[in-house]
């Protein structure tokens, strides 16, 4: 607990002393805020009210300041996978990732983004079902963004219409997997 607590007092301390004074609108908070929580237990949030203390003040900042929050849960983060407990663990993971947002007191919107791959290339309707099975928090914060193996913009479009999830483009990975779409069209179409 005691790197949990370290952990959400030294990114407000970041925010507070680094990145607003810097004048930056955006800041995607990194996936290990709070390294191992999936062993751990969501319990320990909720016994640590220097955790949530700090999460709040986090939000208070950037609400004041007009500083945009995202988080982008890891690689192993599949919604669309073909094994039922990566699934499990991908929605847990998400749900810890709105929790956080939660806490913070930031809106129930893609403006506090929890950014997610499209998983396993194909899947599309596998990804639909995963989707489904999140919360209305963590759901109302979803972004599927593109990558460079699985999913361009033009794969993650029919899943964001039949979903009512935003599409995040990335344009490091449409270079890599963005096949006849021009870069502004793929932007257009996100």
């Amino acid at each position: 607990a005691d790197t949990y607590v370290h952990n959400a007092e030294s990114l407000l301390a970041l925010l507070r002393d680094y990145v607003v004074p810097a004048g930056v609108k955006c800041y995607r908070i990194s996936s290990s805020l709070f390294p191992l929580s999936d062993l751990v237990g969501d319990d320990i949030f909720n016994e640590y009210a220097r955790i949530i203390d700090a999460l709040w003040k986090i939000g208070d900042l950037a609400r004041a300041e007009g500083l945009r929050l995202t988080m982008h849960p890891g690689q192993f983060c599949v919604l669309s996978s073909a094994r039922e407990d990566v699934i499990q663990n991908a929605v847990a993971e998400i749900e810890r990732h709105a929790w956080v947002f939660e806490t913070m007191g930031m809106p129930k919107s893609p403006y506090a983004a929890i950014n997610v791959h499209g998983g396993v290339r194909g899947g599309a309707d596998a990804l639909c079902r995963g989707i489904d099975m999140l919360s209305s928090g963590a759901r109302s914060r979803l972004t599927l963004e593109n990558c460079e193996s699985a999913y361009g913009i033009d794969e993650l479009h029919p899943v964001a219409l039949r979903m009512g999830v935003p599409v995040t483009w990335d344009s490091h990975h449409h270079t890599f997997r963005g096949g006849s779409l021009p870069p502004g069209e793929a932007h257009g179409m996100a």
